[in-house]
């Protein structure tokens, strides 16, 4: 099938190969439209609406609030946000003060991992991100900041 497509192509004034594969050309195509989601994107604004609960012996929660299922499409996000300032605003201003019953929750932990040391590929990518140097200098620097990062403990291996 590659073959066939290549020679086809080729007749219309392509000038290389084109592979078609039964598995390869979706996934192509899948790729193709994720990048055009991407290029397309337009950032908009959203609006949380989050309730501080007071609960007996001085504890507190934050509830975040869900758009109910009556809000339509444009009003809320896929994640559940309200799209609409004035929607929010007026979530706020009916649930300020009120009492509050908690029907369901999820209760999900979550711990932050330390972040890894750098290697020193990872070292030499801060450093051109941060002073911008020729290629020598920058590998100069990368030379004398791994060593004294590998003492204080902020890089993975020694440089052998």
């Amino acid at each position: 099938m590659t073959s066939a497509y290549t020679l086809l192509c080729r007749d219309a004034g392509y000038d290389g190969m084109l592979s078609v594969v039964r598995v390869q050309t979706p996934v192509l195509g899948m790729v193709v439209q994720c990048n055009e989601e991407i290029e397309n994107f337009v950032p908009k604004d959203f609006f949380e609406v989050k309730a501080h609960i007071m609960i007996p012996k001085e504890k507190r929660f934050v509830a975040l609030g869900q758009p109910s299922d009556s809000c339509k499409e444009p009003s809320k996000t896929k994640r559940g946000a309200y799209c609409i300032w004035p929607l929010a605003e007026h979530v706020v201003n009916c649930i300020a003060g009120q009492p509050a019953r908690v029907i369901s929750y999820n209760d999900k932990r979550e711990s932050e991992t330390s972040p890894l040391p750098f290697s020193l590929s990872a070292l030499q990518i801060e450093v051109n991100a941060e002073i911008s140097v020729g290629t020598i200098k920058k590998w100069r620097l990368t030379m004398i900041l791994f060593p004294l990062s590998t003492q204080a403990k902020l890089t993975s291996h020694r440089i052998s």
